[in-house]
């Protein structure tokens, strides 16, 4: 189980990603206050994972007390991989957070025959490199098209493990 938390796209406020938002020039105090409440509303979570943040993650000194705070507290992060300014992996590195990020959005144009073609494109990419991750959300199509094709896994020679297993 991963946390998604809000993060400040470029295109804020017009895109906003909603309440309790980590946003730019904010006091750092601001925004660990916002991630303490997005963190206490459940439990059991290895990581979190951006929802939107183009602009948030792209800003070493706005993200960086965040990633102390990931750090300190053994918490992962999976970046979702739609900005390549994002600077997550050097803030992961340097405060010892296990890190992640993601090759592609499997569900972006939530139909079958798009889902399935994602997942072809994630296969290719892990035989290639020898890992990929994906990100899909909980949509019911989805679901049961990753159901369907994940069974066809263990003749291709591919293992699906949990997303944790991944981060380094």
């Amino acid at each position: 189980v991963m946390l998604e938390v809000p993060l400040e796209p470029f295109d804020f406020p017009q895109n906003d990603p909603g309440p309790h938002t980590l946003l730019t020039g904010q006091p750092p105090r601001e925004n660990l206050e916002k991630l303490f409440w997005l963190m206490a509303r459940f439990g059991g979570y290895f990581g979190i994972i951006n929802n939107m943040g183009a602009r948030f993650t792209a800003s070493a000194g706005d993200f960086g007390p965040v990633m102390e705070e990931l750090g300190a507290r053994g918490v992962g992060y999976i970046d979702d991989g739609s900005s390549n300014r994002s600077v997550s992996s050097q803030l992961a590195s340097a405060n010892k957070v296990p890190y992640a990020r993601a090759s592609m959005l499997i569900d972006a144009n939530p139909a079958r025959s798009s889902i399935l073609s994602a997942l072809d494109s994630l296969e290719a990419e892990a035989m290639e490199h020898g890992s990929a991750i994906g990100i899909v959300s909980a949509l019911p199509i989805s679901i049961q098209a990753i159901s369907e094709w994940s069974a066809s896994l263990d003749g291709k020679g591919i293992a699906l493990v949990p997303a944790s297993a991944l981060m380094q």
